[in-house]
């Protein structure tokens, strides 16, 4: 069995729907065309050719060609693959030339990428040069002074696991969290919950992605659920929970990767408010956006987030601090 497809077939809250919900509901209504951003794309196949490499292939088809077809062909080929029908493929793809001359085209420039399509089908596209830069962040990450000790030979008393999944509950719901990595040392009865991350960005600039894509929100999400696992395994109630880390790798290749400590108030921060982000706005953490999950469930409302009904259409601007403008 597939522990990741599996997990994803659950029906449960999890730090991406919740993280998306924070956004606005219309975000959260949306959130499963995520999948199709090449950055996502680059992560996922990162984090299983370092977690789970043996699924590699079930999960991921690398295109042989090198460059995919121009733009009209590319077109011509991804609509002839959707229907079937050459015809069809041709009006929609906006040719001006006559179709037997872009059949022609088509043998030359597009077929090769047409097999791999149907060869690839269930599967998550990666280009060759994506695939490429897959492989140089994966070697990074097991070649980086402070992160090959993720992915080497376990030592004594030492347990990694890798996607680790965790059903759990919490304000009175059904959660589900997806770990990278999480170690256990059993000397030491300590627990390490860490999160691996890519990005097309300078790894030295992680702090601003950690506000952006609302990483604290995680942090906090899979801290507590590694909590609810192990106070329900008697072996490891007694263990120390660590505070959460990101292992974050360039997909550009300039810099090592690096390992970032989430700190105690970075954990407050995500579980529930926790103050105001670098631009004045209030930051919800995840146990104030299940509340508000309830609400648009309950009313059937979703155009708009829950303090902008709850407040009449109405938001006030709060600006300013202490007679300053922040800007």
């Amino acid at each position: 069995i597939n522990i990741v497809k599996e997990y994803r077939k659950k029906e449960a809250i999890n730090y991406s729907s919740l993280s998306a919900l924070a956004v606005s509901p219309q975000a959260y209504i949306a959130r499963d065309d995520i999948g199709n951003i090449p950055a996502f794309r680059k992560g996922s196949a990162v984090d299983c050719l370092l977690t789970t490499p043996d699924d590699f292939n079930m999960e991921f088809y690398v295109m042989a060609i090198r460059k995919p077809p121009p733009t009209m062909m590319l077109k011509y080929v991804e609509k002839l693959f959707e229907t079937g029908d050459h015809d069809k493929a041709y009006i929609e793809s906006g040719y001006k030339s006559k179709p037997e001359a872009v059949k022609e085209k088509y043998e030359a420039e597009g077929k090769e990428y047409y097999q791999g399509l149907k060869d690839a089908r269930g599967k998550v596209i990666l280009s060759y040069d994506e695939y490429e830069k897959v492989q140089r962040a994966v070697n990074a990450v097991k070649e980086g002074e402070f992160t090959k000790q993720y992915f080497g030979r376990s030592k004594a008393g030492i347990d990694i696991l890798y996607q680790f999944p965790i059903y759990w509950e919490t304000e009175g719901q059904a959660c589900k969290s997806l770990l990278d990595i999480v170690v256990i040392d059993h000397k030491n009865k300590e627990i390490f919950p860490i999160d691996l991350k890519t990005t097309g960005k300078s790894v030295l600039n992680f702090r601003s992605a950690f506000m952006k894509w609302k990483y604290y929100l995680q942090a906090s999400f899979y801290t507590d659920a590694v909590t609810f696992w192990k106070n329900n395994d008697s072996d490891l109630i007694d263990y120390t929970i660590k505070n959460f880390k990101f292992l974050v790798v360039e997909t550009m290749s300039s810099n090592p990767p690096m390992l970032f400590l989430c700190n105690d108030r970075d954990l407050d921060m995500g579980r529930e408010n926790g103050g105001k982000d670098q631009f004045g706005n209030q930051i919800k953490g995840y146990k104030n956006l299940i509340d508000d999950l309830n609400y648009h469930d309950k009313t059937g409302k979703w155009d708009f987030p829950r303090e902008v009904y709850e407040n009449n259409g109405i938001i006030t601007l709060d600006m300013m601090r202490d007679g300053r403008r922040e800007d």
